[in-house]
């Protein structure tokens, strides 16, 4: 990140002076290259100049700015994260519940088909009951009347 820093903030500066190099240039060139006192350099117009000192003065702006944007950019990374994360579960729970929901309505189905199987029927046990007694009597008349016979 910190490359990418370096490379807007030059960017930046790059783009600030080749602005001025494309204004006024009627009169005198932007820079002329000397020599004085045997030191080579270069010579700007003063509004040039001024503007360069102006952007110089920024850098550390703009360093500051590049900073906030990295640690900006640092948290909204982590708030993804999070996010993806919450999302994940959110999504294995909801999963789950529909799941759990499934196996409720599946056992419901299966209480249902029980509860009306023959097993459940009160007239079956009713005439199993009718023809148990039945029988019950009739075998404990057959009885008495052959004890007596």
């Amino acid at each position: 990140m910190r490359s990418m820093a370096r490379l807007l903030l030059v960017l930046v500066w790059i783009t600030s002076t080749a602005n001025l190099a494309h204004a006024d240039v009627a009169a005198t060139p932007d820079k002329v290259e000397l020599v004085y006192q045997g030191q080579e350099g270069v010579w700007l117009r003063k509004d040039v100049a001024q503007h360069m000192l102006g952007d110089l003065r920024a850098v550390p702006l703009y360093q500051e700015r590049i900073k906030l944007l990295e640690q900006s950019v640092t948290t909204q990374e982590s708030l993804i994260i999070t996010h993806a994360r919450v999302t994940k579960l959110a999504q294995n729970e909801a999963d789950q519940a529909s799941s759990v929901l499934e196996d409720s309505i599946s056992e419901a189905k299966a209480c249902e088909e029980e509860l009306h199987s023959w097993k459940h029927d009160a007239g079956l046990w009713f005439m199993i009951g009718a023809g148990v007694s039945a029988i019950v009597v009739l075998g404990g008349v057959l009885s008495m009347v052959s004890v007596t016979h």
